[in-house]
């Protein structure tokens, strides 16, 4: 009898080792969740802002007083790339002295998005159509992108994490040269082939760089974000991705950590509560489903419209507190909650992404004297990432009543 169990011990012991054998064994990067450390971002566009008087010393500063342990960085390389493998030292210089100013703020944990793609000589939001034939448009396209990914994790040796594009399911990201705006599906198919293409150039160009999956929008409501992630996730497993010669049905070297945006778009003011808790932990089924249970998860952005009414700035204080709590509490396989974002935006009225766009900031626009308000819902934040409320009020001036 000792004997038999020392069989099947041993059996054990060696289908622990396996590959294969335990889908629970850490793989990559993406495998380490450090949500003690990082769990309380912030994203705001310090290198591409548009904000009426924006000081970028002064936002870091109110990173600084909201206790914000990690940043999503908008790092467009149309700013520092002429071609896929040429470099402009200007925008090299302007974002390593950001890099620089988060770094010596305290916040060491910075995730770098880039949601231009290089096409027909320049950077823009148009994708060419799908094509696997050799040679082909989109094929060149993968390729220019992967070249234009390795250059930058090569120039950015202080970034380790890339967030290799954004809401590349939602039209406005992804728009096709002639036509039509792409399917759902479609979409899906060519931020698949584009994740490996990314992934594979930022891992050549830094080893150590780790690849975030475009956060997904939820068009619509969250479910979209579900059927997103079902439909990228058949697309690598059937064997038939990338686009080229070389095929893969491991996750890994399309995607380090996966990411979506979580705004609750199908209720009035993005009212948060179980449903909103429950459809996020059935997106991370999905992953679960495919082999990646373990894999982390950062929501780069999550934020609130008031419209500039206080009675809703007031409420999403309410819903905020709510999805922190839930997070903490029911959500385990998220790393990071990046908040969005620091000021409204008078800039982005009339935009294509909605009449809200102008009003998710925690706090007011700078005016003409540089004096900032936060908002309630500021205010909660601030709480809750155990930062310091009266220093929220720093920049107010005459505003504070």
């Amino acid at each position: 009898m000792k004997k038999i169990i020392s069989v099947i011990l041993a059996a054990f012991f060696m289908c622990g080792i396996a590959a294969g054998c335990n889908d629970n064994t850490p793989k990559g990067p993406g495998y380490i969740n450090e949500r003690d450390k990082y769990l309380n971002g912030f994203a705001e566009p310090l290198g591409a802002s548009n904000v009426k008087n924006f000081d970028l010393d002064v936002t870091i500063d109110l990173y600084k007083q909201m206790n914000v342990k990690a940043a999503r960085l908008w790092m467009h390389q149309n700013e520092y790339l002429s071609s896929p493998t040429t470099l402009i030292n200007s925008g090299i210089v302007k974002f390593k002295n950001i890099i620089k100013k988060l770094k010596d703020a305290g916040i060491e944990h910075i995730i770098a998005m880039n949601h231009y793609y290089y096409y027909d000589g320049g950077f823009s939001s148009m994708v060419p159509s799908r094509d696997e034939t050799a040679n082909s448009e989109y094929r060149q396209f993968l390729e220019e992108n992967r070249q234009a990914w390795e250059t930058t994790a090569k120039a950015f040796p202080e970034i380790t994490y890339w967030e290799v594009g954004n809401e590349m399911n939602h039209d406005p990201f992804l728009k096709p040269v002639t036509g039509n705006a792409y399917s759902s599906a479609e979409k899906c198919k060519i931020m698949t082939d584009y994740m490996y293409y990314a992934t594979k150039g930022i891992k050549e160009g830094n080893p150590a760089s780790v690849s975030v999956m475009p956060g997904l929008a939820p068009f619509g409501s969250m479910k979209y974000v579900e059927i997103c992630l079902e439909n990228i996730y058949k697309d690598i497993k059937s064997g038939n991705f990338p686009a080229g010669s070389v095929k893969s049905t491991n996750s890994d070297d399309y995607f380090d950590v996966l990411c979506w945006h979580p705004y609750n778009t199908i209720k009035f003011d993005y009212e948060v509560d179980e449903e909103w808790r429950d459809i996020n932990i059935t997106c991370y089924d999905v992953a679960k489903k495919y082999g990646d249970n373990g894999k982390k998860v950062v929501l780069s952005e999550f934020g609130f419209i008031d419209m500039g009414e206080e009675s809703r700035d007031i409420n999403a204080g309410k819903y905020l507190r709510d999805a922190y709590n839930y997070i903490k509490n029911d959500m385990p396989f998220v790393e990071t909650l990046f908040s969005f974002r620091m000021y409204n935006d008078s800039s982005t009225a009339g935009s294509e992404l909605g009449s809200g766009e102008p009003y998710y900031g925690f706090f007011t626009e700078p005016n003409s004297n540089g004096e900032i308000m936060p908002k309630k819902r500021a205010e909660v934040l601030c709480e809750l990432y155990n930062g310091n409320l009266e220093g929220i009020y720093k920049y107010a001036g005459s505003l504070r009543k």
